[in-house]
């Protein structure tokens, strides 16, 4: 496993990049206010106090809010909506960019930044990187060796400790994840 870390620890991603992705696949549906079915009650509460009648408001009024916990704070929805068209903007950027990349290279992005189930010991042993190691090429031709599919392939190498064959997929993994970064970067920037 030693070797399998060193060599994990070789790749370096810009961490700008890294943190616009972490949210485009993480955090950006909260930050374009995408609610959970419980949102609308919340919203209203938020737009009009506890009573939920409708007032007319001005730009710049803010509403006190109340919470489930006690405290309160001033909520201004249309500073919320001009936030929300930021973030909806910054979406857009990177959605064009990561959509200008080859097919493959945007497979890689996803799987590495969307999580996917996985067995535990592939989780564990190649960490951020599991879901584009199941898409390398030592991974498919080990599982075409043992007529298997690279996941059962991977969860078999994990489990048994074979660092010549983890060293091989990491390798992969490490030329897939660098080329996609370097990439989205070049389309992002240019």
């Amino acid at each position: 496993m030693t070797a399998a870390l060193k060599q994990r620890s070789s790749i370096r991603l810009d961490p700008a990049i890294k943190s616009e992705l972490d949210w485009y696949f993480g955090a950006c549906h909260h930050d374009l206010g995408v609610k959970s079915n419980f949102g609308p009650m919340i919203d209203r509460i938020a737009m009009y106090g506890e009573t939920g009648k409708p007032e007319r408001r001005a730009e710049g009024d803010t509403v006190r809010v109340g919470s489930p916990f006690g405290s309160t704070k001033d909520f201004d929805p249309f500073a919320q909506n001009d936030k929300r068209l930021g973030m909806a903007g910054k979406y857009r950027r990177i959605r064009r960019a990561l959509m200008a990349l080859d097919p493959i290279l945007y497979a890689v992005i996803v799987a590495m930044y969307e999580p996917e189930r996985l067995p535990a010991e592939v989780r564990e042993c190649f960490d951020a990187f599991a879901g584009v190691a199941v898409h390398t090429r030592a991974a498919r031709r080990g599982a075409a060796k043992h007529d298997v599919t690279p996941r059962e392939w991977l969860a078999s190498v994990s489990t048994k400790r074979n660092l010549e064959a983890i060293a091989a997929v990491m390798r992969d993994v490490e030329l897939l994840v660098t080329k996609a970064h370097e990439a989205y970067a070049e389309v992002r920037d240019g």
